[in-house]
């Protein structure tokens, strides 16, 4: 499965974490108070979309610490249905405002200077566009004030590859990030269009493509800054879905 980490569209949350012993790691990379985006772009065994972290806390403490792990779900879109794993279960990530401990209600012990490992999947039941965005705490026992925390969007990106390659070609959108308006250059045998939507899956405008070669643009002047999703369809068929991000 290929899993993408953007880490060029981390973003520093608000919150300011005092006295913390604990850090969040992926793939090396420190990663604390921060937003990760992930691309979910291919299936595993069980025929969903599925991404995957692997999640690593570091015990900075020169003592033992009893940790619990705490799993909130911030946004999901209404044509998403996922499931979060750790490394003992999984679970529905609805209700969207519902808290879930990960691994143990009761800790979670890690060594004085140890690292402890959760896998993190979000696991789509759709091929259509898909958004999630997961909130995770990481606190001592007894002292919720020494805590680690972490933002993470999954988001499903799908490809139809045959139909693209009936379609020859549809640029990524530029610039992107965008800020007037964003813009697809495109080289087609058949008309198309393409629907833009928000977060929740709000379609909220399209464009549309005629046959040949040229270039479809979409003012963003007018929308609020953030992510936003758009599928492709041509001859009425769907043939990718991915994203562009809006800053103003």
């Amino acid at each position: 499965m290929v899993r993408k980490l953007l880490f060029g569209l981390m973003t520093f949350s608000a919150f300011i974490v005092s006295a913390q012993d604990f850090t969040f790691e992926v793939d090396g990379s420190d990663v604390s108070g921060t937003t990760i985006d992930v691309d979910v772009d291919e299936t595993d065994f069980t025929g969903n979309y599925t991404g995957t972290i692997h999640l690593v806390i570091n015990n900075g403490a020169s003592s033992d610490k009893m940790i619990i792990f705490v799993r909130h779900n911030v946004e999901q879109s209404e044509l998403s249905s996922h499931e979060i794993c750790d490394n003992q279960s999984c679970m529905q990530a609805n209700p969207v405002t519902a808290d879930h401990v990960l691994y143990s209600p009761n800790g979670k012990q890690v060594t004085a200077g140890g690292t402890f490992f959760w896998d993190i999947h979000a696991r789509f039941t759709t091929t259509e566009i898909g958004h999630s965005h997961e909130h995770y705490t990481a606190y001592e026992v007894g002292n919720e004030s020494n805590k680690v925390e972490l933002d993470v969007i999954y988001t499903v990106l799908t490809s139809n590859v045959d139909e693209l390659e009936k379609s020859l070609v549809v640029s990524k959108p530029y610039p992107n990030p965008a800020n007037e308006s964003v813009s697809f250059n495109y080289n087609l045998r058949s008309n198309g269009y393409i629907t833009i939507h928000d977060v929740t899956g709000k379609q909220i405008g399209n464009v549309e493509l005629v046959q040949g070669m040229e270039k479809a643009t979409f003012n963003t002047s007018n929308i609020n800054a953030g992510i936003y999703f758009y599928n492709i369809y041509i001859d009425g068929v769907k043939t990718s879905t991915d994203k562009f991000i809006v800053r103003h």
